[in-house]
């Protein structure tokens, strides 16, 4: 949707929301006995597994840290305990996050990392542009390796090609604009990646993610009643 539709539908159906709240974005609910969904058993107990981790989680790097950030331990209603429940019940030794922004994801998923775990965080941006979280010293320990790059592009999915079929958790918060989730998943095909590998999608019900979140024809799980509002979901990499 463009901004400019997007803020013309905000404001004629601003005064017809059954609600208020703190923040609203539209989205669409649809049948789903016609969609390409596929649900295999392994990636439910995989779920189930992982939403009665994040239930047993409270993340600790927010109060240690000082950042009272109020959203870290949100749950249900923020992705950040869900998160978490995913890299504890896979042990993932080699994690890809594509979005750093802040870095409150990359820290998730080192509070809870295995030994030996290191998390390749991608942006377009200099890690320490947007009021990161991150420290010099979590770079330095070894487990959070922030990378300035654009894994939309092709050339560079390519130069990281090693890096991302050797990944077992894939954490994808980028652009949302209904353009480049696609480009990933085309470059992913063509690098490889492994077979078996999770793919944490944020903010699919946002009305740009509504269209590539339903095409994907990987096994899949929407639980955004179970994590982060603005949609949580699942997809296990088949090929």
């Amino acid at each position: 949707m463009s901004h400019f539709l997007d803020r013309w539908m905000k404001k004629r159906l601003k005064q017809r929301y059954p609600f208020q709240a703190r923040h609203i974005e539209l989205s669409l609910v649809a049948s789903q006995d016609d969609a390409p969904i596929k649900l295999n058993r392994s990636l439910l107990d995989l779920s189930l597994k992982a939403v009665q981790a994040a239930a047993e989680t409270h993340l600790k790097f927010n109060d240690v840290r000082n950042l009272r950030n109020p959203y870290v331990n949100c749950w249900p209603g923020e992705n950040y305990r869900l998160l978490a429940g995913f890299v504890k019940v896979l042990q993932p030794l080699r994690i890809i996050e594509i979005g750093t922004e802040k870095g409150l994801g990359a820290l998730t998923m080192q509070e809870v990392l295995p030994p030996g775990g290191k998390i390749l965080t991608f942006d377009i941006f200099p890690w320490s542009a947007k009021e990161s979280v991150i420290t010099q010293a979590d770079i330095d320990g070894g487990a959070v390796v922030p990378l300035q790059d654009d894994l939309s592009r092709p050339d560079v999915a390519a130069r990281y090609a090693k890096e991302l079929k050797e990944a077992d958790f894939l954490f994808i918060d980028a652009a949302k604009d209904g353009v480049q989730e696609r480009v990933f998943l085309e470059n992913f095909r063509t690098v490889g990646l492994k077979k078996g590998a999770i793919l944490f999608f944020d903010d699919i019900r946002l009305w740009n993610m509504l269209a590539i979140w339903r095409e994907i024809q990987y096994p899949k799980l929407d639980l955004t009643g179970l994590g982060h509002w603005s949609g949580s979901g699942i997809v296990l990499w088949e090929s």
